[in-house]
């Protein structure tokens, strides 16, 4: 199945998933995995996003990364150039919401942390694979922030079970998870962590 066909199969699982599951219990599991992990233990500097529509919520999970006295980033996107940066959110209540339907940091007055100080970045996706591989929504964005990070940064898919796929077709420029957490789990390549 190509990529486009897994999209569209993926936007119908991902609305099932979200319309079938407790999203609060389930993103507090997400939460308690995340918070469990040594490298969020150590993480100072955190991109995560603003959910939209049937997406894994993270309203609290981005509440969380700020109770914990970490640095939470959103993305903020620069259509012209099809890039996005980190902006630093003080107040997650004070986001502006974008042509794209999705909630920044106003990309005037937020503080811009550079690629290269992440130690987490945590991303949406329609679908993930068992070896980190992932669809997005096909402009590219993430791919070419990840390409910017630091080679130790953790890259962490989130998504509901139903969307983890046993094989995405990639390609050379796509950048892969290092580890992908549902509701149920945490995949990490090559093993999983209940």
């Amino acid at each position: 199945m190509d990529k486009k066909e897994l999209r569209n199969r993926m936007h119908g699982a991902r609305k099932d998933a979200h319309n079938k599951c407790d999203k609060k219990e389930a993103q507090q599991r997400v939460v308690c995995f995340l918070e469990k992990m040594s490298e969020y233990t150590r993480a100072k500097n955190i991109l995560s996003y603003a959910s939209m529509k049937t997406e894994m919520p993270t309203d609290e999970l981005n509440g969380r990364i700020m109770a914990d006295g970490k640095t939470l980033c959103l993305p903020m996107t620069r259509k012209e150039e099809k890039e996005m940066e980190a902006g630093e959110v003080r107040d997650l209540k004070v986001l502006a919401k974008t042509d794209l339907g999705t909630l920044e940091p106003d990309i005037r007055e937020a503080k811009i942390i550079e690629p290269q100080e992440m130690d987490i970045v945590i991303v949406p996706g329609l679908a993930f694979d068992e070896e980190g591989h992932r669809i997005g929504y096909g402009s590219g964005y993430y791919d070419r922030y990840l390409k910017r990070v630091r080679p130790d940064c953790l890259k962490i898919g989130i998504a509901f079970d139903e969307q983890i796929v046993k094989k995405i077709i990639h390609e050379e420029h796509d950048v892969k998870m290092d580890l992908i957490i549902s509701e149920k789990k945490i995949y990490e390549i090559g093993k999983i962590r209940e």
